[in-house]
């Protein structure tokens, strides 16, 4: 009776595993010869180049799948989901609607560390690939600023923490959020701060106490957090900070409130310069909303985000109007001329502007080893466009002479430089990138031509 059971299964196995192979051999042949024709095959282009591997007639990297091609390096993309950790912009969740992914810094050549739009903060290590949770009361703070009972359901998500700024000189982490200035729903920027301790016996972060370095005076309750601003930098013993106009000049109630952003005695609608104790002089205005922010060669370089068209990157220098809302490269919503341009006056021109936008984010110098042919560029991030602008800058004609587009496929919220060159973003689609230059890169030194003996000429 056994046997004959084990015939009758062994018989119904057979069928199934013909029935199956039949499926997947149909498959194959209708992927490689039916639907796409074997030039766009997806079993074709997974085959062929490990074919051409073992034939030693592998393509140029920049022909290879995968590989993130430029005018001077073939790129190498790794994804690195952090879904518990980031936010997805585009989140179903109205609490979190157009929260931005996260922000992100170097402890050290080894440890990253981040936090997402509502302070919940993370370590990456690289050397480990691991992410763990870091204890600190950013997300109490965060918490404390009544966004959902105070702010309309839509707005929601564009309220939160906009940076973190680690200082390796003092081990001071800051960050910079919306808060409420008045505890009734008015809202502006303020800088929190807390030292960092590493125990070394315990590999861990001791709890972030976060408290309070700097607090705009002026609020706003009628703008949608968009227009914060909220980048931090250092230069010499001074914290360099973007404080957005709050969509002032859209959403007022009297004409003063319509020129608080021009006005020198408060930080709104600047870049300022925040001392030790917390007191701050302004730097420059006429700002919409600087997105990016570096600091190099003791020169201060932003991005900021134009209306429609008219992203810019801006060189501050002390005392200058660089032209909003009086002036902009792009269009008002909806395509009406609201602006003027060129810049005149006394209205400082931007030093490159992005026409139709690419909703500008984050600005970072360059001068690894991963990428040589990068030194000394900078690279601008963008939102809408998903892609780094690799930028090329005189400094002697103090201008920008190039921008090569690089798709990169992801809203970039943040970017950052390892010691030894590979960079770092973040997305707001909550990934963790990590880029590198392709094993077999195309680009080499040739033998070059000799120069002319200009002593004949």
């Amino acid at each position: 009776m056994n046997y004959f059971k084990f015939k009758k299964n062994k018989l119904y196995l057979k069928i199934i595993f013909l029935f199956s192979f039949s499926i997947i051999s149909f498959q194959i042949i209708n992927d490689i010869y039916v639907f796409n024709n074997s030039e766009n095959s997806k079993i074709i282009k997974t085959i062929k180049p490990i074919i051409k591997r073992i034939l030693g007639k592998e393509d140029p990297c920049y022909k290879q799948l995968g590989v993130i091609n430029s005018a001077w390096h073939c790129i190498v993309k790794e994804v690195i989901p952090a879904n518990t950790y980031l936010y997805d912009y585009y989140s179903k969740d109205k609490s979190i609607f157009k929260l931005p992914g996260g922000y992100i810094d170097f402890y050290n050549n080894q440890k990253i560390i981040g936090t997402n739009g509502k302070g919940e903060m993370f370590i990456y290590d690289i050397k480990e690939k691991t992410f763990i949770k870091q204890k600190s009361n950013l997300n109490n703070i965060y918490q404390k600023q009544n966004f959902r009972d105070l702010l309309p359901s839509n707005l929601l998500g564009r309220f939160g923490v906009k940076d973190i700024f680690y200082d390796k000189s003092t081990m001071d982490l800051y960050a910079s959020i919306n808060v409420d200035v008045t505890g009734k729903g008015c809202y502006g920027m303020a800088i929190y701060k807390s030292t960092i301790n590493f125990d070394k016996d315990k590999n861990v972060f001791n709890d972030l106490v976060f408290k309070e370095f700097f607090k705009t005076n002026i609020c706003n309750k009628k703008f949608n957090g968009h227009a914060s601003g909220g980048r931090i930098n250092k230069l010499d013993n001074n914290i360099i900070f973007t404080v957005g106009s709050l969509d002032f000049e859209e959403n007022y109630q009297s004409e003063e409130e319509r020129y608080y952003p021009q006005k020198l005695t408060n930080s709104i609608g600047k870049v300022i310069s925040i001392d030790p104790s917390g007191k701050y002089k302004i730097l420059s205005l006429g700002h919409r909303n600087q997105q990016g922010l570096l600091v190099y060669r003791d020169k201060i370089f932003i991005t900021e985000h134009g209306p429609q068209g008219g992203d810019e990157v801006n060189i501050i220098e002390e005392n200058n109007h660089y032209g909003w809302p009086f002036y902009s490269y792009g269009l008002n919503y909806g395509g009406t001329l609201k602006y003027r341009f060129p810049h005149a006056k006394k209205y400082i021109k931007p030093h490159y502007y992005f026409t139709p936008s690419i909703a500008i984010s984050e600005i970072i110098f360059y001068d690894g080893d991963e990428f040589p042919h990068w030194k000394n560029k900078f690279i601008v991030t963008s939102l809408k466009d998903k892609s780094l602008f690799l930028m090329d800058y005189d400094f002697i004609g103090n201008k920008f002479i190039s921008a090569e587009r690089i798709n990169i496929g992801h809203r970039i919220r943040d970017i950052k430089l390892s010691s030894v060159g590979e960079i770092f973003i973040i997305t707001d689609d909550q990934n963790l990138l990590r880029l590198k230059r392709h094993e077999n890169d195309f680009t080499r030194e040739e033998e070059q031509h000799s120069l002319p003996d200009e002593s004949q000429n």
